[in-house]
């Protein structure tokens, strides 16, 4: 598993710990509101995607879902606690350094790209609210959908 180097300090990615870790993160995914997805009339797959990442980024908990997602290069993924997930999200949130925003910038838009790969198959596509409110009027269009993760995270 390769480290991720922030502001001088070697992190991991968590790709495999407890079910404590696992129904931790759901529950921060949730929170964050990333875990829906309302595709737009005519919005290409790189546009969502796009779109997706600047949400990501300026959601006000992809700091604390960061926090869970890695760990401490030296802490073994088992060892995870919310403790640790909130030391970490601290950490990040103070970093200066420019090349660690870029590195943590990328990040965000790797774990999209992983989400709807890893996600893909485990997507439910339902009309969004939208487009609900304008099914009572035949005569209007809508395209828009809502895609939600119903497994994985």
């Amino acid at each position: 598993m390769a480290e991720l180097i922030l502001q001088g300090k070697a992190f991991k990615q968590i790709t495999n710990s407890t079910f404590e870790h696992d129904a931790w993160t759901i529950r921060v995914m949730n929170l964050t509101g990333l875990n829906n997805i309302a595709v737009l009339d005519g919005e290409t797959p790189q546009q969502l995607a796009e779109r997706y990442t600047r949400e990501a980024i300026g959601n006000p908990y992809i700091l604390k879902l960061f926090g869970g997602l890695m760990i401490p290069a030296e802490i073994a993924p088992e060892d995870w606690t919310p403790e640790i997930a909130e030391q970490t999200s601290e950490f990040i949130a103070k970093i200066t350094d420019p090349d660690s925003k870029r590195l943590l910038q990328s990040q965000v838009a790797s774990m999209v790209a992983d989400f709807f790969l890893s996600g893909i198959a485990a997507l439910k596509i339902s009309p969004s609210s939208s487009e609900e409110s304008k099914a009572a009027d035949p005569d209007t269009e809508n395209e828009a959908l809502s895609i939600s993760a119903t497994g994985g995270r």
